[in-house]
């Protein structure tokens, strides 16, 4: 009699060791195919996997983004904000796209940021005249960094490295470290290029 209880106890004991060394989602299987049908315990599961996957990218592109934002303000960390940037963009893509189609995930989904990847156009203008044909082009080449520069788009380049009031062309640019600068700067070359001759 006790051998058997013993035995009994043995099986048990053994039955639980088996089921702890299961994966956790083979265990979850286990729980939910008790009061679900197996199809809705691996739909189920489906969703808990797209959800942990898209909470992970979502985690990495933060990672991602705090990185860019801590890079300074040297070309090379511009460059490596650009990135990071780039790669949180992408981080999040996917973490968007791990959740889709899951109703919890998209009632809980966080709203998406949007990422720059650099350099980025703000504003291009055309001057075209007897002698002129120019492109005032104002980019944005990083956190906080915008670079206003004037362009010559004849096919020749005839007036690469010559004057239109202050700014050589092709050559010199104005960097402005925000946006209503940058604006101001596009403006102002923009009036010398219409206004001041080729020198």
């Amino acid at each position: 009699m006790n051998e058997r209880r013993e035995a009994a106890k043995a099986r048990v004991r053994a039955k639980i060791a088996a089921e702890k060394a299961l994966p956790a989602s083979e265990r979850i299987a286990n729980v939910l195919n008790a009061t679900h049908t197996h199809a809705e315990a691996q739909a189920l599961l489906d969703e808990v996997r797209a959800e942990a996957r898209a909470e992970v990218l979502r985690e990495a592109a933060e990672v991602a983004v705090r990185a860019a934002r801590s890079c300074g303000d040297t070309e090379a960390g511009q460059y490596a904000a650009s990135v990071a940037a780039g790669v949180g963009k992408e981080l999040r893509r996917m973490a968007d796209a791990a959740g889709k189609g899951t109703p919890t995930e998209q009632s809980a989904r966080i709203p998406s940021r949007e990422f720059t990847v650099f350099p980025k156009i703000v504003r291009q203008a055309k001057v075209k005249g007897a002698e002129k044909d120019l492109t005032v082009s104002t980019v944005q080449i990083g956190f906080r960094r915008y670079s206003t520069v004037i362009f010559d788009d004849h096919p020749d380049r005839r007036h690469t490295g010559k004057r239109v009031g202050k700014h050589v062309i092709d050559a010199d640019e104005v960097r402005s470290d925000t946006r209503e600068e940058a604006m101001e700067a596009h403006r102002e070359a923009l009036y010398v290029a219409r206004t001041e001759p080729i020198r």
